[in-house]
């Protein structure tokens, strides 16, 4: 017997749920990395003046890659709820 039409989708949506939340989940992993590196620049070549530049400029890079994951987020899950 096949299965109904209907719970091939509810299925397909949960698929797309998860990886709306797995896409969130790397996008926090890669900015802490990205703030990490940043301080173990900046940090390890204190006596470098271009540490502080790419530190802080890991550092951002992690802040933009923080604020696009949590933003984006619940308005794609929005789209894909309302489909």
């Amino acid at each position: 017997m096949k299965p109904k039409i209907s719970h091939l989708y509810l299925l397909a949506r949960e698929r797309t749920l998860f990886a709306n939340e797995r896409t969130m989940l790397a996008h926090v992993r890669t900015a802490f990395a990205s703030f990490l590196f940043g301080i173990a620049i900046i940090k390890l070549f204190e006596q470098f003046a271009l540490s502080l530049y790419l530190g802080s400029a890991a550092i951002i890079a992690g802040l933009i890659f923080l604020v696009f994951g949590l933003v984006y987020y619940p308005i794609r899950n929005r789209r894909i709820r309302k489909y």
